[in-house]
């Protein structure tokens, strides 16, 4: 399946070998999202070696289209050799800053998985970095990402915590309210330290965070 979307590409004109995809075509769009959609979902998660995925990824996060944006994110979410993390993180930077809502949403789940497979050490220095992002969107990523984090390495709980700590104070009501939402998915993990940051959280200024937190007490 991996071979016939690359002969679609290069048919293009679309190459992947040198892994630049500074320069794609606009004709790129002239495949239709959904035979790309049918194409990457029939694919073998072993058919794909990881480089060619980020370079795959990288492609289609240039398309204009939404749909096929989030498909570059899925994509990344298989990648696992470390030493193309650096070119995932970037990529996932990119699109968590993406004018489309649904596209940013995907991100997050991206970051999620990907943090999913990290070492603690490792980890622990992308929470830290992405939470103190001078980037709005990317403290939201990762306070929303948190989330999703369901089977934290014990050695990343204190960072998780610190984070959210940290951004609990942020000046954008968008990530208080995402720091909200991980705080009331993850109060089994320290009940009392959660516990104070939606108290502190109950008391927003902004209405939709404190509406948050209300909902959150009504399910606990």
């Amino acid at each position: 399946m991996y071979q016939k979307l690359l002969s679609y590409l290069a048919a293009l004109g679309i190459a992947l070998g040198s892994g630049q995809a500074a320069a794609i075509p606009a004709y790129l769009e002239e495949i239709p999202d959904d035979l790309l959609t049918d194409l990457v979902d029939d694919m073998d998660p072993d058919e794909l070696a990881d480089l060619d995925r980020v370079r795959l990824s990288e492609v289609l996060a240039q398309d204009t289209r939404s749909k096929v944006r989030k498909l570059a994110l899925q994509l990344l979410q298989d990648v696992k050799d470390p030493a193309l993390r650096p070119r995932t993180e970037e990529l996932l930077k990119k699109l968590s800053k993406d004018a489309c809502s649904s596209v940013k949403a995907e991100a997050v789940f991206a970051l999620a998985y990907l943090m999913q497979n990290m070492g603690p050490l490792e980890c622990n220095a992308l929470v830290c970095s992405w939470a103190t992002s001078k980037s709005t969107n990317h403290r939201q990523a990762v306070a929303s990402a948190l989330s999703y984090l369901d089977q934290a390495h014990p050695g990343t709980l204190m960072c998780i915590e610190f984070a959210l700590e940290l951004l609990a104070e942020d000046h954008a009501w968008r990530v208080r309210a995402a720091v909200a939402k991980a705080s009331i998915t993850r109060m089994d993990d320290n009940p009392d330290f959660y516990t104070e940051i939606l108290q502190q959280l109950e008391q927003d200024q902004a209405r939709s965070v404190r509406r948050i937190v209300k909902k959150g007490s009504r399910k606990a």
